[in-house]
């Protein structure tokens, strides 16, 4: 039959056509002959190097033929895979870990001066597609087994909620997600399906290296609707079932090694244990407005604080940018005019409160503000800072502030009315830990 009959009859039943994620072509299920091939490459040209050929033949026309694909997979790499999972692998911003292990073989050489490990497995959660993007819509759990390379057999899925669904019908039948192993086992490195009653509820990751006599296993429970994570305990977001690594260079209760070494000596400035925000300071002002208003901080950012830096992640001209958000609450029957709102900061055991660099017109709520009777209004502020005697310098310190790196800030919001009475309120700012007790710890 040709193919324009074929193409109208397709029309006909209202087929609608794909886009095809090895080639970007459109195609439809029912393609017969050429149209349903597809044709790329395995990976392209090195990256940064212009007119360099692509590295899995070194000519532009397309070396690998397959059937067309609707949905990105691992069964055999394609050019247009690598890109995709290096923007999501490649930043902290865009997924939270729930659970890695990793392990190293030490009886072979490692070329050059590699440090990555020889088998690993990661499980997450999908917050954007690409760094600095915006947050996803929906929720995808991230699964991950092996380097993500071509020249090495790995796995790489975001798992939808239908995904999951899918998975659940098909747990009896196939509970391991993936498994990729060496020399009958003596290396591996897996990920599969935690099901209880029919469904998928979590996903235990474990991965063995050659020298070490066992394996690491860790498993994290879930639930779906929506996908959050369910901690094993108050301090542990996952239980670790085994751990038998090569324990002679695993750290132990009585010292490292196992053995005792001297103490410590510490030069130049190192980053304090960190604690939680103070949230129990006293509310202040002048006038009727410290009595009507009261103002309290907004817990809309991570971790519950009032007060974040850097979301963008650059320093601005050597400056750390703090975004935060109070609520102005009117205890009046009367409506109250703020017309004027000031941001002030100082290092905790300061007594004198310091102007900000810069204030953001765009990410500050604008004065004159009208703050109903009996009813709360939000303030948010968007404000630049930089500490006393600090060179400017540039950088990434995503979530991280450079001048509260080794002691607090706080900041305090004052609102003025049009008699010129005021009410203030003080909020701290507490660097985070670079990674969190929650997914470095694990459960006995």
């Amino acid at each position: 039959m040709p193919d324009q009959v074929l193409d109208a009859l397709r029309g006909l039943a209202g087929e609608a056509a794909k886009i095809c994620v090895q080639c970007s072509s459109e195609f439809k299920e029912s393609d017969v002959g050429d149209k349903s091939v597809c044709r790329f490459h395995t990976f392209g040209p090195e990256y940064g190097r212009v007119g360099a050929k692509h590295g899995c033949c070194g000519a532009s026309e397309p070396c690998v033929t397959a059937k067309h694909r609707k949905s990105h997979h691992c069964e055999y790499p394609y050019e247009a895979f690598f890109p995709r999972a290096n923007q999501i692998l490649a930043y902290s911003d865009t997924m939270k870990e729930w659970a890695s292990v990793s392990d190293t073989d030490l009886s072979s050489a490692k070329s050059g001066s590699s440090t990555a490990p020889d088998v690993s497995a990661f499980v997450g959660k999908l917050l954007r597609w690409t760094s600095r993007g915006p947050l996803v819509n929906d929720d995808y759990l991230i699964v991950k087994v092996g380097r993500v390379t071509a020249a090495s057999k790995h796995f790489f899925h975001t798992f939808s909620a239908e995904d999951l669904g899918v998975a659940s019908t098909r747990a009896d039948e196939k509970s391991l997600i993936f498994r990729n192993e060496h020399d009958n086992g003596a290396q591996y490195e897996q990920a599969e399906w935690i099901v209880e009653d029919g469904q998928v509820c979590g996903v235990r990751i474990e991965c063995k290296a050659h020298s070490s006599p066992g394996p690491v296993s860790k498993e994290v429970r879930f639930s779906t609707e929506p996908l959050e994570v369910v901690p094993w305990d108050d301090d542990h977001l996952f239980r670790t079932v085994k751990d038998e690594r090569f324990s002679e260079l695993l750290p132990t209760d009585d010292g490292v090694y196992g053995k005792s070494l001297p103490e410590p000596i510490v030069k130049g400035a190192a980053v304090p244990d960190t604690r939680k925000p103070r949230k129990d300071f006293a509310r202040g002002g002048r006038g009727a407005l410290a009595q009507s208003v009261m103002i309290q901080g907004v817990e809309k950012f991570d971790g519950g604080s009032s007060i974040a830096a850097n979301q963008e992640g650059s320093l601005y001209d050597g400056a750390d940018q703090f975004a935060g958000c109070v609520s102005i609450v009117n205890t009046t029957e009367k409506p109250v005019l703020i017309v004027k709102a000031t941001v002030e900061w100082r290092f905790v055991g300061e007594q004198e409160w310091n102007a900000v660099d810069k204030v953001d017109a765009d990410g500050t709520t604008q004065v004159p503000l009208r703050c109903d009777p009996m009813e709360a209004t939000e303030f948010t502020f968007n404000v630049f800072v930089r500490g006393k005697g600090d060179k400017p310098r540039s950088g990434s310190w995503f979530n991280r502030s450079w001048v509260a790196r080794q002691q607090p800030v706080r900041f305090r919001v004052t609102v003025e009315d049009v008699s010129g009475s005021t009410s203030f309120a003080v909020l701290e700012y507490v660097q985070p830990r670079y990674k969190s007790d929650l997914s470095a710890s694990s459960k006995e």
